[in-house]
């Protein structure tokens, strides 16, 4: 099988399709012949990049077999470019999935509401339902999804590390966020103030992400507003083996997201073997449950008050709960899992679109 990826992605680490996506397309290369397109003006190196030729190109002059792929693969949504690009397919007979990476959630669409509405009802639904489906990355997000009936579930994947030491005689609790300051989609509001004005004086929050359009100081200013400069700290972004030295540290990842595809930042943690406080926006509530790999909680500040006082008072059964996490990357998240699960769903896919399309040149 022959998969052609499109995205618009750049080097910023801080943006999960800008990792993941380039994950997806290694891992499933051992499946299937895999090409990478980028429609930014961002250059990004991979063995798998292939040179966009432009619009009016497109897809005839990108190199044999991806002129003509068995099928392209989607990155998010909402991308004027991917309108231009999915006609020219349809003129060619070439199937498509689309990917959404959350965007397509009923709480996604309700952020600057009427602007995505025209938007879709002018564009992006017909885009959608050309396509053979959406490809889902969690439960919750299947769920939350009501743009197209035609969807399936796989997720991102992850790879597994050494597991880290819990620190269970630590006096007080050490919680850590990385990720974007969007306070709204991240809950950054819910979590700030929620460990403000926790009870106990001796919990500690740090928050690692990237200062983009200002949000550093929306982020300072919540902080500031709830008195809650003696507790919580925010610092720039930080990777590697820095990164690695900090989820070692903590006690419990957190992440207070109102909405999301499926976190990066949660998984990875629970690859390290921590255990995570999570919201339901995440969509992994319901798995970390199920493996009791940490806590959950609703979207509101007293379900997030509710779940750091159950961690607080399971000091000591922090380590058993990250040897669930651990568990669940692996038997869940495993990326040779998730590659190999992906290019046989998109085979059964493309199996079925083709029976669809021939009973309808039969009945007609």
């Amino acid at each position: 099988m022959n998969i052609l990826h499109i995205a618009h992605i750049g080097n910023g680490l801080a943006y999960g399709t800008n990792v993941v996506v380039p994950k997806h397309v290694r891992e499933q290369s051992a499946y299937a012949d895999v090409g990478l397109l980028n429609i930014s003006d961002e250059q990004v190196k991979n063995e798998f990049m292939l040179t966009y030729p432009g619009i009016d190109k497109f897809p005839d002059d990108l190199p044999k077999p991806f002129d003509r792929p068995d099928i392209v693969v989607f990155h998010e949504v909402n991308y004027i470019e991917y309108i231009k690009m999915y006609k020219k397919l349809v003129a060619r007979n070439i199937p498509y999935i689309i990917v959404p990476h959350g965007e397509n959630t009923k709480t996604a669409l309700r952020r600057k509401f009427w602007k995505k509405k025209i938007a879709y009802i002018l564009l992006f639904n017909r885009f959608i339902r050309k396509s053979l489906g959406l490809q889902c990355l969690s439960k919750g997000e299947y769920d939350q999804t009501e743009t197209s009936d035609r969807k399936f579930i796989v997720p991102n994947g992850m790879d597994l590390h050494e597991k880290l030491s819990a620190h269970s005689e630590r006096k007080g609790m050490r919680l850590l966020y990385i990720g974007r300051l969007d306070w709204e989609q991240k809950g950054l509001d819910i979590l700030i103030e929620a460990v403000g004005t926790f009870e106990n004086p001796e919990l500690r929050l740090d928050i690692f992400g990237p200062d983009i359009v200002g949000r550093r100081a929306v982020v300072q200013g919540l902080i500031d507003k709830f008195g809650a400069a003696d507790r919580i700290a925010v610092h720039d972004p930080i990777y590697g083996k820095e990164k690695e030295r900090l989820y070692s540290e903590c006690d419990v990842f957190i992440q207070t997201s109102r909405f999301e595809g499926l976190p990066l930042g949660v998984l990875e943690a629970m690859s390290y073997g921590k255990p995570v406080l999570v919201t339901k926006g995440t969509n992994l509530a319901e798995e970390v449950d199920l493996y009791d790999a940490g806590f959950t909680a609703g979207n509101d500040v007293a379900g997030v008050k509710t779940a750091l006082e159950r961690a607080f008072n399971a000091k000591k059964s922090l380590g058993y709960k990250g040897d669930n996490a651990h568990r669940l990357v692996s038997e869940e998240f495993a990326w040779d899992k998730i590659a190999k699960k992906a290019v046989e769903t998109y085979g059964r896919l493309l199996d079925d679109g083709t029976q669809g399309a021939a009973l309808g040149r039969k009945r007609a």
